[in-house]
């Protein structure tokens, strides 16, 4: 919610300057995270050697890939806040639906994500790479092609 808020305070003369090359960035990002995921997952690096018990050690998110992540994927939503600038209703309605389904998504992917790592294995972190760089290929065709 707060990309697009910021977007929305930057207001439609920024954009001009920003559009020219945000896609770009969060190909780059997310190419680059995707990469070293699936680098990860072939290689089997930064693996938990496990608890006393001998089973499997809990993978946790690290802070800082998430939250490079959750900026690389937040780049769209800052160009929508300045979409939101020219709009006449309710922005704060606007925004708080914005937050409020991404936190949900984002909460439920986080959530499913890593039951289907504990099931699948390192084999999900090829997967999920993947799909980090599809996404990224997405906002740099949508926008090449607009």
């Amino acid at each position: 919610a707060l990309m697009p808020w910021i977007g929305w305070q930057a207001g439609a003369p920024a954009q001009k300057m920003i559009a020219a090359w945000d896609h770009w960035v969060a190909f780059a990002i997310l190419f680059g995270i995707g990469t070293k995921t699936i680098h990860e997952g072939l290689s089997g690096g930064d693996e938990e050697t496990g608890d006393a018990d001998g089973r499997p050690g809990n993978r946790q998110l690290a802070l800082a890939a998430l939250v490079v992540t959750a900026i690389a994927t937040s780049i769209d939503a800052l160009a929508a806040g300045f979409g939101f600038a020219l709009v006449t209703s309710d922005l704060w309605l606007m925004i708080a639906v914005t937050g409020a389904v991404t936190f949900a998504l984002s909460w439920a992917g986080v959530h499913l994500g890593c039951r289907i790592s504990a099931l699948v294995g390192r084999r999900v972190e090829i997967v999920g790479g993947a799909i980090l760089i599809l996404i990224g290929a997405n906002i740099l065709y949508r926008h090449l092609s607009a």
